[in-house]
């Protein structure tokens, strides 16, 4: 096994991944060696090729301890979830309008269930959002 300490990555290198791998010296150099990572807790080394994919496989294989951790992490802020979003009563005006245009597009047109994206958006044309923000309609 190669006796050589472990270097943390560069600054430059934002990913959570690189908590658990560095890099070994060039020898005879204060450069790093930027062909390989090494995992910090089990020193093995792994092909670098610019990305941080084998570097996170490594994780989810090797230590899937780890992998949990690093990868449940809650959205941004600004970022908006399904969790955002409510669906609109059934029985308001507004959904019984966009249901009955929604089947008369499947049925009169003999449509299939999926459409592609610009189907989608000439049928949806008519239509604000169909959902409201949760946010606003607690207000």
């Amino acid at each position: 096994m190669d006796e050589r300490e472990i270097q943390s990555a560069p600054s430059s290198l934002k990913a959570k991944v690189w908590r658990h791998f560095g890099f070994y010296r060039m020898p005879g150099s204060t450069a790093l060696d930027m062909t390989h990572t090494v995992c910090k807790l089990c020193k093995t080394k792994t092909k670098y090729f610019g990305s941080t994919t084998n570097a996170r496989a490594h994780i989810t294989r090797h230590h899937p301890e780890l992998s949990d951790t690093e990868q449940s992490q809650p959205p941004a802020a600004d970022q908006r979830t399904l969790q955002c979003f409510t669906k609109l009563p059934a029985n308001s005006e507004r959904a019984k309008k966009i249901t009955r245009s929604i089947a008369c597009f499947i049925a009169k047109d003999l449509r299939p269930y999926s459409v592609n994206k610009c189907e989608k958006d000439t049928l949806m044309s008519p239509f604000v959002i169909l959902y409201s923000k949760a946010d606003e309609s607690r207000s």
